[in-house]
């Protein structure tokens, strides 16, 4: 799948996402990923996410209308992209 380079540079708009422990602890889940800090919500500072979950905050924008413009893809090949 071939991008436009004309698409490096472009905004996408913004995507706001409230971030919530059981989002984090069922990505964590997921993941396999068991650790205290991931799975604990009444540990003490409450829980962190994992580092993948990143790739949660950014698929509204990839999958967006504004992504697929940009880049000259189509939805079916914009689903099945890797980041």
């Amino acid at each position: 799948m071939a991008l436009r380079t004309s698409a490096v540079g472009q905004g996408l708009g913004e995507s706001i996402v409230e971030v919530t422990p059981s989002m984090t602890m069922a990505y964590a889940a997921a993941l396999g990923e068991d650790g205290e800090c991931y799975m604990d919500d009444l540990r003490r500072g409450g829980v962190v996410a994992p580092p993948p979950f990143c790739v949660v905050l950014e698929w509204p924008i990839v999958n967006g209308r504004a992504y697929r413009e940009a880049s000259g893809t189509s939805a079916e090949e914009a689903y099945g992209s890797i980041h």
